[in-house]
């Protein structure tokens, strides 16, 4: 595996298309094909179902694409000798939950990096069973995480809570609704993201007190993919409000539920564990910013 695969798998993944990218590989047609059944051959899986001229991910590429940034966004680093400059530079590594990083706007990093300019943080989105294996072995310090957390064991700052929302086409019944009630979902195949996380039982067990199992299509952490299901009508996706406003609203609506339904998200730590002082500012700092903003 190399990293010229992994570029071409990133442009296939975003474009759905090998003839588009293809055209902004500036190669042919039938070296973005090769190059994918290479990676698919070594890894011994399926990233793509071929329909037509679509390229549509399997699952495997779905849980690939997001590793696949991470590993091409170093090779970007060393490529461009960053990493020699920020070598005295003191770096945070900090786990947070899928989509949990939206929620914090983007002028605290701007303010953050400004201020403290010796501290390089490194954000990195896991599943949330991940992030507690992490916390718990004390191989990070901070981690950003939605609620029920046992607070014996983890220090908890609540940051914010986010209203879920039902994503629906235009052309789905469901949009006539003002609000949503769980029954209504009953007869939709639904889009869930981090159902089996621990953390996110909560919210199945909403669904169960209304004596009502979602039916769960595919569970995601892609977004954008998501909102296609939800664009082709195939699907309708639980989201967080902040999500919903980046769907294309002219092919969705975004209902809210009845009753609410909400994810707090937290900034977690081990309890009677001493930060090191770059955790510390960090976590100072960004409480600070949630209190004021």
């Amino acid at each position: 595996m190399n990293q010229k695969q992994l570029f071409y798998f990133s442009k296939v993944y975003e474009t759905h298309c090998i003839s588009d990218a293809a055209k902004l590989l500036y190669v042919s047609h039938q070296v973005v094909s090769k190059t994918i059944l290479s990676l698919e051959d070594e890894l011994g899986l399926q990233l793509f179902v071929r329909k037509n001229k679509e390229m549509v991910p399997t699952k495997a590429a779905v849980n690939l694409y997001p590793h696949t940034l991470n590993i091409l966004q170093e090779f970007s680093l060393v490529e461009s000798k960053d990493f020699i400059l920020a070598e005295n530079r003191k770096p945070l590594n900090i786990m947070c939950s899928y989509d949990s990083i939206g929620l914090i706007s983007t002028d605290f990093f701007d303010y953050f990096s400004d201020r403290y300019k010796d501290i390089l943080v490194h954000i990195e989105e896991m599943p949330d069973r991940v992030i507690l294996d992490k916390l718990n072995k004390h191989e990070i310090e901070l981690a950003m995480l939605p609620g029920p957390l046992d607070y014996y064991k983890y220090e908890t700052n609540h940051l914010i809570s986010s209203s879920y929302r039902v994503l629906v086409s235009k052309n789905n019944p469901l949009a006539q609704l003002e609000t949503i009630p769980f029954k209504a979902l009953k007869d939709y195949q639904v889009i869930f993201k981090g159902s089996r996380s621990p953390l996110d039982i909560v919210q199945l067990d909403s669904f169960k007190k209304g004596s009502w199992n979602p039916n769960i299509m595919v569970e995601l952490s892609d977004t954008h993919y998501a909102f296609k299901l939800v664009y082709e009508n195939k699907a309708v996706a639980m989201v967080l409000d902040y999500m919903a406003d980046e769907a294309d609203s002219d092919l969705t609506v975004a209902r809210p539920f009845k009753p609410n339904l909400t994810k707090s998200m937290y900034l977690v730590n081990n309890a009677n564990v001493l930060l090191c002082p770059e955790a510390l500012t960090f976590k100072n700092e960004l409480l600070k910013w949630f209190s004021s903003h």
